[in-house]
């Protein structure tokens, strides 16, 4: 017979949609019967956004616009560290352990990321974490977090960090995070030194998943740099960005093991240090914006004294040739939002 309503589900499918929901609503289904007091706990997951709790202050219409401000400076702020205060009590009291945390944090006047995150990182409930999803909100910018003081989960398998500036110092850098089962890395909206992505990716002998997505990546003043991806299998580069206080400089891929790579973005000096193997997928979808002086600023070519256009064309099939020994090669184009034809004389 068919489930016409939630109760007649099984509780291991009750427990993976309760792991979806944001904290407060999770914690609440204990109230609805006996079967439901400890399926949220179950469920293994904790999910702290505040930029749920900013869409939901701002939808209420019976909130004029001071009132709605306010409470989203002031009330979520004391709120959001005493949820998470508590549901890490709740999961200790009761001998579970959170495997997922999802910790969006924004600064409501004036707040810290860091302190509440480490104070959630290091409860005893928290040990075996299998997936962490992090970063701040969506309003006012970067957080400042040095990515290798994270603890080393022995559990984790995979890490999202969103809207994120590393600041690590020489001393983070001493003592390696570890991660020993994580698989899957993505970064978003982040600003990361070469020296610290190239530490968590040696510090992660089975990552198989990286993603890149908006990430300014800093390089020092050399113009060679190499980036190694020993298990990589799947390698997403979006909007991608990498160099030395923004003068272009050459980045090579040393990914062995590649089995598809995707690639959006403007074209860019980027090659493959080892070999493409036979039965990778490629695709590369190009932003034409540049070459045609449209990019507002980001133009990637700046420091060379010649025509952007023969540049690009070089780069392009550069960037191409790498990939030339791939099973399948799809190529797509971003034409510029006003295209100005010229004819050679």
């Amino acid at each position: 017979m068919a489930a016409v309503c939630l109760s007649d589900l099984p509780d291991d499918l009750l427990c993976h949609i309760l792991s979806f929901a944001p904290l407060k609503e999770a914690a609440s289904t204990s109230a609805l019967a006996r079967r439901w007091r400890t399926l949220w706990l179950l469920s293994g997951a904790i999910n702290l956004d505040s930029r749920t709790r900013h869409s939901n202050i701002m939808c209420q219409r019976t909130f004029s616009r001071c009132e709605a401000l306010y409470s989203n400076v002031m009330c979520p702020c004391r709120t959001f560290r005493r949820d998470a205060r508590a549901a890490m009590v709740a999961y200790r009291s009761s001998g579970f352990h959170v495997k997922k945390l999802t910790f969006y944090y924004d600064d409501w006047g004036g707040g810290d990321m860091r302190r509440p995150l480490d104070q959630l990182l290091s409860r005893p409930a928290a040990r075996h974490l299998e997936e962490l999803y992090f970063g701040r909100g969506s309003y006012g910018g970067m957080c400042s977090y040095a990515i290798t003081t994270l603890p080393a989960f022995k559990a984790l398998r995979v890490l999202h960090i969103t809207n994120c500036m590393d600041s690590h110092t020489a001393e983070d850098m001493v003592v390696r995070v570890a991660f020993p089962r994580l698989t899957e890395l993505r970064l978003y909206v982040c600003n990361i030194s070469h020296e610290v992505l190239q530490a968590m990716i040696d510090a992660s002998p089975l990552l198989t998943t990286l993603q890149l997505d908006r990430v300014c990546l800093d390089l020092c003043h050399d113009s060679q740099h190499s980036l190694s991806l020993p298990k990589v299998s799947t390698l997403l580069l979006q909007d991608f960005v990498y160099g030395y206080r923004h003068n272009q400089t050459n980045l090579q891929l040393d990914a062995p093991n590649l089995r598809c790579f995707m690639y959006k973005g403007f074209v860019r000096p980027l090659s493959l240090k080892s070999p493409v193997p036979f039965n990778t997928r490629v695709q590369l979808h190009f932003n034409l914006s540049s070459v045609h002086g449209n990019s507002q600023g980001k133009f990637p070519f700046s420091r060379f004294n010649v025509n952007r256009r023969d540049v690009a064309c070089q780069l392009f099939w550069e960037f191409v040739a790498s990939f030339s020994g791939a099973k399948m090669l799809m190529l797509s184009f971003e034409p510029p939002d006003q295209i100005h034809t010229a004819i050679d004389a």
